[in-house]
């Protein structure tokens, strides 16, 4: 079983954009095949983090623009600031969710 030290500098060398093969050299003590399957495993659950905050940064976004969107419809009041905002929240999510896109989740 990898220690947390080993985990976390795979995190980390992921995050600064390091490429797998790289990583996995500079693994000590694991056989190369063992270190890739880790990295991989590793690089997989930090996306799985990203799309599952992206999805709720979506839900979120979407549930501000049905909101004031449906006030706007029924009283005819713009509302300038929070509609562009919620529009690019969920546009970012969207993107997020479909790319991955950011290492910035633990």
């Amino acid at each position: 079983m990898p220690s947390d030290e080993v985990i976390s500098y795979i995190a980390e060398k992921l995050r600064e954009g390091e490429k797998i093969d790289r990583i996995c050299k500079g693994i000590r003590g694991m056989r190369p095949d063992q270190a890739r399957d880790l990295v991989l495993k590793v690089r997989s659950l930090m996306k799985w983090e990203i799309r599952k905050h992206a999805f709720w940064k979506m839900l979120g976004s979407l549930v501000l623009l049905l909101v004031f969107g449906g006030l706007f419809l029924a009283t005819g009041t713009l509302f300038y600031i929070i509609l562009p905002f919620a529009a690019f929240g969920f546009l970012w999510g969207a993107i997020q969710l479909v790319f991955a896109v950011g290492y910035d989740v633990d």
